[in-house]
């Protein structure tokens, strides 16, 4: 899902169109505020527009996920099972659409973000 977002970030650079991009980690114990920042380094996110976002607990994310995407967040035996969608919010908070977060075809998304913002 990152490079996919990646994309789109330099998508919307790129067109001069002010997106902010959040990603909202699902293992707050483990994704310190410096992991976060060291990773969105790492794959090349622009962090002025890009906030990965942490300092929570399971309960609160899963009850988040849940209340503002409808979405199931929740732990495995081994894993923590979690949407792999991109969700389009407005201004005010409400979702737009929901689309894909691991395919490679972003140009509804792109056009999405454009007519979003105009």
């Amino acid at each position: 899902m990152t490079p996919n977002m990646l994309n789109l970030q330099k998508e919307m650079i790129a067109a001069n169109i002010p997106v902010t991009f959040i990603s909202f980690t699902v293992d707050p114990e483990r994704d310190t505020p410096d992991i976060l920042k060291a990773y969105g380094q790492n794959v090349g996110a622009d962090l002025e527009s890009w906030h990965f976002i942490t300092g929570y607990n399971e309960d609160e994310i899963s009850q988040f996920a849940r209340d503002s995407f409808k979405a199931v967040v929740q732990p495995t035996e081994d894993d923590i099972m979690h949407p792999t969608y991109f969700y389009l919010i407005d201004p005010e908070g409400l979702m737009i659409r929901t689309y894909d977060g691991y395919s490679t075809d972003q140009e509804s998304i792109i056009s999405d973000l454009k007519n979003t913002i105009k």
